[in-house]
């Protein structure tokens, strides 16, 4: 019990210290979907069957309802660049302000064999917070298996493969990490002209979980999207309960606490009363 304490004073200050030091209005966030091309084997950024990677991980992003921003043409060139200098970017981008980067990297394969050509391709994204700034999760697609064509099967022909196998692995890496993102709701930034939002103080009670299972919802709770502070006020066999502070409206509380219910694998009802939540776990004698 003693190092669960001691884990948890830990995570505050460490997540503490990635908040904001003003609280904004919840807005939309801003992703900047972006190649990172470092590596002289993944697609160039500036070619086409790279902007045709991004294009769908941005549809995925715009699916769940974030503002998906490509990197505008000013900026590009044909350097290849390493994650900080992306990172860079996004950071000094002001319209809008990036809150998120979502960086893609793909990689296609093709070989002549007797009778025609077969090819593969492996793409992943990973997240991170510009303001922090910290990798927020990742996810790789490859192939399961390489498409043949038969000859002639030249240049545009192994494009044309390349391309197709391409937005399908695109499209299911870019559900995943945009569900991914949905589940962190991470804060959007203010833009610089938005209204403090109210800031509000919830009693949050736990029921029937474990010391695991609260230790665990711990490292969601303070990644909800407007968390300010909170600080565990009783903790008995089977119940926990946390004063939490935070901007989020209860609507957007009920679902972050059924979305992280979700990634613990656990059942539970979610209640509320005023400013009173109880999670109660499910499924369970």
């Amino acid at each position: 019990m003693i190092r669960r304490i001691a884990l948890f004073i830990s995570l505050v200050a460490i997540f503490g210290s990635l908040c904001f030091a003003t609280v904004f209005a919840d807005d939309k966030l801003s992703v900047l979907v972006v190649a990172d091309d470092k590596d002289k084997d993944s697609l160039h950024h500036n070619g086409e069957l790279m902007k045709a990677v991004l294009e769908v991980f941005a549809d995925r992003i715009a699916e769940k309802n974030f503002n998906a921003v490509v990197v505008p043409a000013s900026a590009r060139t044909n350097a290849r660049r390493p994650i900080r200098e992306i990172l860079k970017l996004a950071s000094d981008m002001r319209s809008p302000a990036i809150d998120v980067v979502l960086a893609v990297k793909a990689y296609n394969f093709s070989r002549k064999y007797d009778g025609g050509v077969n090819g593969g391709s492996r793409i992943s994204g990973v997240l991170y917070q510009v303001q922090s700034p910290r990798r927020l999760a990742g996810y790789e697609a490859e192939s399961n298996s390489w498409w043949s064509a038969p000859d002639p099967c030249a240049k545009d022909c192994i494009f044309d493969h390349h391309n197709k196998e391409n937005q399908n692995l695109a499209g299911r890496a870019g559900r995943r990490l945009a569900d991914e993102l949905s589940a962190l709701s991470i804060p959007a930034s203010s833009g610089g002209g938005q209204t403090p939002a109210v800031m509000r103080d919830y009693t949050l009670t736990f029921l029937k979980f474990s010391d695991d299972d609260i230790y665990d919802a711990e490292e969601y709770l303070v990644i909800f999207r407007g968390y300010k502070r909170h600080s565990l006020l009783k903790h008995i066999e089977g119940r926990a309960e946390f004063w939490y502070q935070s901007t989020i409206k209860t609507e957007r509380l009920i679902r972050n606490l059924n979305k992280m219910a979700e990634k613990l694998a656990i059942r539970v009802d979610v209640k509320i009363s005023g400013a009173e939540v109880v999670v109660r776990k499910t499924g369970e004698d």
